[in-house]
């Protein structure tokens, strides 16, 4: 028999614990003391009698002793491990993306989906991985801004103003190999728009050969053959672009780019051309509240996977000119109330105590910007804690600031604390900042949301 890691699977060793994820499928394992079995599996077609030689070797027992548990341990991973006769036949099962018509798409949902016991295992498997990545304070997620460069000037975006700093190909290179030291999995780059970058396309195939899993961040208006046939050759996870509405000048009047949408609809078109996974986000305003939904139609019927939201971030520098696009009570009320196939958000959970964290941040993800200076997380942009050009990742992730905001607790902010509408309420402290300047302090809009949600949730009888 053959045997190898599918090229979607990404595998991470921390002490005796294993991460293996499939990003193309969505299998996910989490197991002890499987680093000496998995060491000897690649993405090449190996042998099964070949790997079981090296794994008795390293225990120093015969191959006859070995098998059997490595054949049960193999048979554990389907989803993440392809086996077959031939090196071919495990080609013919790599679980490559490719857009499909509804019935298409329902007979590749059975073939590739992962052979677990049941959802609730699986589930299980994300939640233990997730509980102890973040005890571990355990860097899996990086968002690199590469330009600050863009193509659009959209009205609501929480950037103050655009420049033209940009993170040069070797500093990129050198903050990748840091974060792939500390055993990061997954990285997102974005902007500006990432596309300006002179070496983009560098940039991806770098990340690539170092066992990185990555995400884009795109509007799509420079997207040509030679990017997206790159996106496809390095295997990204997906790309994620938003369309604000399918009447052209309303996408524009948003973007403030004359010709934005048919630019972001020619790159859709390129995507699909290429079989490179997107997602399509509309960001629900009041100048595309009549019309968001034509977006979500237009996904459903060509088969795209689909995400809205309505929450707007302020810009990083507490100007709060750009909320101003963002719904009033009603339209919230309205698009909460009819937007649960895309976005669902309820009923919500809240049973923190006081002496538990008050959120994520610092724990799993960080950012890095175009002028090379690292934050906690995307709201968290003015909470510098260190820059690339003077300071190791490590040293920006353990500084004083990250510390700090880790120590955060429930009880830091006992008015969200008790608060009626807590469980359905993203309380953020790095949101605060960017309102208020103040990580314990929010505006009194930002409470909109979730307390819409709360009476909806209340008036179907369900909280």
């Amino acid at each position: 028999m053959f045997l190898q890691l599918s090229n979607h699977t990404f595998v991470r060793h921390f002490d005796n614990m294993s991460e293996i994820v499939n990003q193309r499928n969505d299998a996910k394992f989490f197991l002890q003391d499987a680093e000496p079995f998995l060491r000897f599996i690649s993405c090449k077609p190996q042998t099964d009698k070949a790997i079981v030689a090296k794994i008795a070797k390293f225990y120093d027992c015969t191959q006859e002793e070995i098998a059997p548990d490595f054949a049960d341990f193999i048979q554990s991973l389907q989803g993440a491990v392809l086996t077959g006769d031939t090196p071919e036949e495990l080609t013919a099962q790599e679980p490559e993306f490719r857009y499909y018509t509804e019935a298409e798409a329902e007979v590749e949902m059975t073939r590739s989906s992962p052979a677990k016991a049941d959802k609730k295992e699986e589930n299980d498997d994300f939640s233990l991985i997730n509980d102890f990545l973040i005890a571990r304070k355990q860097i899996t997620s990086l968002h690199i801004d590469l330009t600050d460069t863009c193509t659009e000037r959209c009205v609501h975006c929480y950037v103050p103003e655009y420049g033209t700093n940009t993170l040069s190909f070797d500093v990129i290179c050198k903050v990748i190999d840091e974060y792939r030291a500390m055993g990061g999995l997954e990285v997102e780059f974005s902007g500006g728009e990432p596309m300006c970058h002179p070496q983009f396309c560098e940039i991806l195939r770098y990340a690539r050969k170092c066992d990185l899993m990555i995400t884009v961040l795109s509007n799509l208006t420079l997207l040509n053959e030679e990017i997206v046939k790159t996106l496809a050759d390095v295997r990204i996870k997906y790309l994620q672009t938003s369309v604000y509405s399918m009447i052209p000048e309303i996408h524009d009047a948003i973007t403030r780019r004359p010709g934005s949408f048919k630019e972001t609809v020619r790159g859709i078109e390129l995507m699909r051309k290429y079989n490179v996974p997107m997602k399509i986000n509309t960001p629900v305003l009041k100048k595309n509240f009549d019309s968001w939904h034509m977006v979500e139609e237009f996904c459903a019927d060509q088969n795209y996977k689909f995400s809205s939201n309505a929450t707007l971030l302020a810009k990083v520098n507490h100007d709060c000119g750009n909320l101003d696009h963002g719904l009033n009570a009603a339209q919230m009320r309205d698009y909460l109330s009819n937007c649960q196939s895309s976005n669902p958000w309820g009923p919500g959970k809240f049973d923190k105590q006081l002496d538990d964290p008050m959120c994520e941040i610092c724990t799993i993800k960080l950012r890095l910007d175009a002028s090379g200076n690292y934050y906690p997380c995307t709201a968290g942009r003015g909470l510098i804690l260190g820059n690339c050009y003077h300071d190791t990742m490590q040293e920006a992730w353990h500084s004083e600031l990250a510390e700090k905001l880790r120590d955060l607790k429930q009880r830091d902010f006992p008015e969200c604390f008790k608060c009626t509408n807590r469980c359905f309420c993203m309380a953020c402290p790095a949101a605060n900042f960017n309102e208020t300047g103040d990580l314990y302090k929010h505006r009194p809009v930002y409470c909109m949301e979730p307390k819409i949600k709360y009476q909806l949730c209340k008036g179907k009888s369900s909280c």
